[in-house]
């Protein structure tokens, strides 16, 4: 399965479960605060912003504009980051002065793993902490297929798979899986329907140790008036996907902003 091309950069930098934005060794690089590296926009003062503490966006809730209507406040604890900005903006008194990003990333933590042998992690990509998932979404354009066809063309790609990885259609945790015969495939290509989202979800896991799953969960939403997600984490079972991605929802719905002085003039999500 092929992921996309922000997914596949993702990859390596979601790996290390953190939020981080790629260094550059230029003297203008240099010269930027961390917050600007990681998309924050810090000098903004005003109504808008007050719900979010102190003067601006406050230390604990930067602000990031996901295209041009997708709004997010998210603690900084959740170590969120977009696209670099150069500098602050001249002035930012309202939603619509800060800059946009074409993308948001994450990471929480979540519990579904129980209790653990710290000698049982397995170490995936340098670094590993069970249940911690790195997130990014990207604003896409609304959708021209309906929920129905878009379960058409995932069912296309599944019977491609099947002839492509010589292997056997399984049912598994909720999931329809490819399971490869051939040893050289260790991840395994799964589809299924996510709560609230009548368009299927696709994921790959790979089967790191007896006690732990790599899952990269990787497809478009119509949520939000349509946003592609991509997520990473490790677990003690492919189960866990839906109640990561039910975690994920939950806070962005938390997070979600609504301009005070803007008119919507779109569905409310």
């Amino acid at each position: 399965m092929k992921l996309p091309c922000a997914a596949l950069h993702l990859v390596s930098c979601l790996a290390l479960m953190t939020g981080c934005v790629k260094m550059e060794s230029s003297s203008p690089e240099e010269a930027l605060t961390p917050e600007l590296k990681a998309g924050w926009v810090t000098n903004c003062a005003g109504p808008e912003f007050r719900r979010f503490g102190g003067s601006g966006p406050g230390p604990d809730r930067p602000v990031f504009r996901v295209g041009a209507q997708l709004v997010f406040a998210v603690p900084r604890s959740y170590q969120p980051y977009a696209a670099r900005i150069d500098h602050e903006p001249g002035e930012c008194r309202k939603i619509s002065d800060l800059p946009s990003s074409y993308y948001l990333g994450f990471v929480f933590a979540g519990s579904w793993s129980g209790g653990y042998r710290r000698e049982d992690v397995p170490l995936v990509s340098d670094h590993s902490q069970p249940d911690q998932v790195g997130v990014m979404i990207t604003r896409e354009s609304p959708f021209t297929r309906s929920a129905k066809e878009q379960r058409e063309v995932e069912q296309m790609l599944q019977k491609e798979r099947l002839r492509d990885l010589h292997g056997v259609a399984r049912e598994i945790a909720g999931l329809t899986c490819i399971v490869p015969q051939v040893p050289y495939y260790g991840w395994v290509f799964c589809s299924g329907t996510p709560s609230g989202d009548p368009r299927p979800v696709t994921l790959q896991f790979l089967q790191t140790n007896a006690q732990f799953v790599l899952i990269m969960v990787d497809y478009d939403s119509s949520r939000y008036g349509g946003v592609h997600v991509f997520c990473k984490a490790l677990t003690s079972d492919i189960s866990h996907w839906r109640n990561i991605d039910d975690e994920m929802w939950r806070l962005l719905a938390d997070w979600k902003v609504l301009p005070l002085t803007e008119s919507q003039t779109g569905p409310r999500f």
